[in-house]
């Protein structure tokens, strides 16, 4: 059973492709080629508070990440209805950005929608259906082998066009997960398996030091260690050959204790690292 569902939909959509265009956390040719669209002043707001707004996987999570980006792009109501809502109810430390983030979003929904989410979404919708078509069975063999399952019933692999050469695989809430479609749907594919395995690790590695930033490559080293035994070395040496030397010191802690879970993997390796 595929427990992988890969999404479009148009908060996300909106909420990064709003990043993207203000040059935060982005830099890309999407950004460039919608930015007329918008004042320059609202995306000066988003460009001035961009540390609070972004993150950078094992290095950063700003402050305001979560209620101004995450939240609007889950989708759980309207993009604009969520900013409005936020508008309504800033208050403590970082309330006149929040006030002047909202302010911004709301808006740029309106063109948003109207003049981009229409093509993105015809050039996202294919892309996606042929990347799920290439999962098979993968959740039910990455389940077996780490032995947990999610806490949820579906892992949301939602697509955006506007995160090029900046964070995706992001995670906005406990089932679903952002991902841009910089590169061919095989490697899509892969890199939600790979994401995948780090929500089953988040179970497995529960209590431990895995997923700070201090023991980040810890992590991720674990989830490709895992993933090239189920989708083979090549691929996965392929894709993210900057967890190389991780991933070869968790095989040879595996071949060394083949029994061991992946907790016990984790915590020999960040004892190992002195980060257990």
């Amino acid at each position: 059973m595929n427990k992988i569902s890969i999404e479009v939909q148009p908060d996300a959509c909106f909420v990064y492709h709003m990043l993207s265009v203000a040059r935060c956390g982005y830099d890309n040719d999407y950004g460039a080629a919608h930015r007329h669209l918008h004042d320059p002043a609202d995306l000066t707001v988003l460009k001035d508070n961009e540390r609070l707004l972004t993150v950078a996987g094992g290095e950063h999570c700003g402050a305001l990440y979560w209620p101004l980006i995450a939240v609007p792009a889950r989708g759980e109501q309207p993009a604009d209805e969520t900013y409005r809502t936020l508008l309504e109810r800033a208050e403590g430390e970082h309330r006149d950005i929040i006030v002047a983030v909202c302010r911004a979003m709301l808006r740029a929904y309106p063109a948003y929608m109207k003049q981009v989410y229409p093509q993105s979404r015809a050039a996202l919708e294919p892309y996606a259906l042929q990347t799920a078509s290439l999962l098979g069975d993968f959740t039910d063999r990455a389940e077996a082998l780490i032995g947990r399952s999610l806490p949820v019933p579906c892992f949301h692999a939602l697509l955006v066009d506007s995160t090029a050469w900046g964070a995706e695989g992001i995670d906005i809430s406990e089932s679903q997960d952002v991902f841009g479609i910089d590169r061919t749907p095989e490697e899509e594919a892969l890199l939600i398996e790979h994401e995948y395995v780090i929500y089953l690790l988040k179970e497995a590695l529960r209590g431990t030091t895995a997923f700070q930033l201090d023991a980040w490559a810890l992590t991720e080293g674990l989830a490709s260690h895992y993933l090239a035994q189920l989708v083979g070395d090549g691929p996965v040496e392929e894709l993210f050959a900057q967890h190389r030397s991780m991933r070869q010191a968790y095989r040879q802690l595996h071949e060394a204790h083949p029994a061991a879970s992946a907790r016990e993997l984790y915590l020999l390796q960040a004892q190992k690292s002195s980060l257990a």
